[in-house]
């Protein structure tokens, strides 16, 4: 599986179906796997943060969910194919769990957005044969899980990272572990997702920014300082 290299941190050439096409691999093989929505405030963390660095070195499927990583691998040379925004992976992965009958387990930031019954109401309007269980928890508290196939977290990056692998023996039948950050709030309503004209533009990110004002820093930090560091940053060792 071909990657290309962006802030020491390598990326899936992957399009969104070729994406959902490996995940679903990932479900019919009974070892664990890690997927990670990476952003590019997540390549700008692990820039910064070694040990996180290594965790996403780690994971078998780093997904490129920010337009900004699509810009960044133009310049180095070798193109990634297209975004895969976890807003949208989320859904797929629903749709592969409930065809082969997989359970999945939700563990929402009790001090994000949405909660847990949210979560699972909204996922059960879809996807009514689909067996969900799951709780509000903070980064901090271990869960756990005996029949859990796919678990997914929503606290954000690096936390969500850190949990799954934290808890990853916790849920003995896990074969998906997968952070998804804000896609939960679009799944379960709370907000509602830029048109796609501006999807397509990347500018999902004002679209944001006009519901959300208080999430300019984070905004800041992918469309502003992100391309400063790529474009001065010195490769480095993991």
């Amino acid at each position: 599986m071909e990657r290309v290299l962006i802030l020491d941190t390598e990326v899936d050439r992957l399009t969104p179906k070729q994406a959902a096409v490996r995940l679903s691999v990932f479900l019919d093989d009974p070892r664990p796997h890690l997927a990670v929505t990476a952003n590019p405030e997540i390549l700008l963390r692990a820039h910064r943060d070694s040990a996180y660095r290594k965790l996403i070195g780690s994971a078998d499927l780093v997904l490129a969910d920010g337009f900004g990583l699509i810009i960044a691998s133009w310049l180095t040379g070798h193109p990634l194919p297209g975004r895969t925004a976890g807003a949208d992976i989320i859904h797929q992965l629903l749709e592969i769990a409930e065809k082969k009958s997989l359970e999945v387990y939700f563990a929402v930031n009790s001090g994000g957005l949405v909660r847990f019954k949210e979560v699972s109401q909204a996922t059960r309007r879809h996807h009514l044969k689909l067996i969900v269980r799951g709780r509000d928890l903070w980064a901090g508290e271990e869960a756990s899980d005996q029949t859990a196939v796919i678990i997914v977290a929503n606290f954000g990056a690096p936390d969500q990272e850190r949990w799954l692998r934290r808890n990853q023996s916790s849920f003995p039948k896990a074969r998906l572990l997968i952070g998804v950050g804000g896609a939960l709030d679009y799944l379960a309503g709370r907000v509602p997702r830029a048109p796609l004209p501006l999807r397509r533009l990347g500018l999902e990110w004002l679209w944001r920014l006009v519901l959300q004002p208080w999430r300019l820093p984070r905004i800041l930090r992918a469309t502003i300082i992100f391309p400063i560091v790529f474009l001065t940053h010195r490769p480095h060792g993991n």
